[in-house]
């Protein structure tokens, strides 16, 4: 039985030798166990990972139907603007029609008359701004 160790022990009876042996098998469970850590840190960061492009999908979903809502109202705006400005130009010319009415109305119902006889329609509307510029 001389078989001794590098210590020059006996090689079953080496405490130092059977410490060798532990820590090289606890250094083996050591690396297993990090490569787990790692393994499960992975799986973590992947699971996390997808519930965060789900998260972002849903919000590229819910935010392409936000601008769809945008685009559609702001649609909406652009009809409600452009019919307030032909309302805003009917109005001035309501107005300005308003004006020659009250500006007929107030002439000697001869000049009145003469006026009518002579002009119509757009004509008759250009001859009462020219006599109400006259007499400003």
């Amino acid at each position: 039985m001389g078989i001794e160790c590098q210590h020059g022990q006996l090689a079953r009876v080496c405490e130092l030798c059977e410490r060798d042996t532990e820590i090289i098998i606890l250094r083996d469970k050591v690396e297993e166990l990090t490569q787990k850590i790692e393994t499960e840190r992975c799986l973590s960061f992947r699971a996390q990972v997808a519930g965060l492009e789900d998260r972002i999908a849903a919000l590229e979903a819910e935010n392409a139907e936000l601008k769809d809502e945008l685009a559609s109202a702001l649609e909406d705006l652009d009809r409600e603007v452009r019919i307030g400005n032909d309302l805003m130009k009917e109005n001035i010319e309501l107005r300005k029609d308003a004006e020659r009415y009250r500006w007929l109305r107030n002439l000697d119902s001869v000049e009145a008359a003469d006026l009518c006889d002579m002009y119509s329609g757009s004509d008759l509307d250009a001859a009462i701004d020219a006599a109400k510029e006259a007499q400003s």
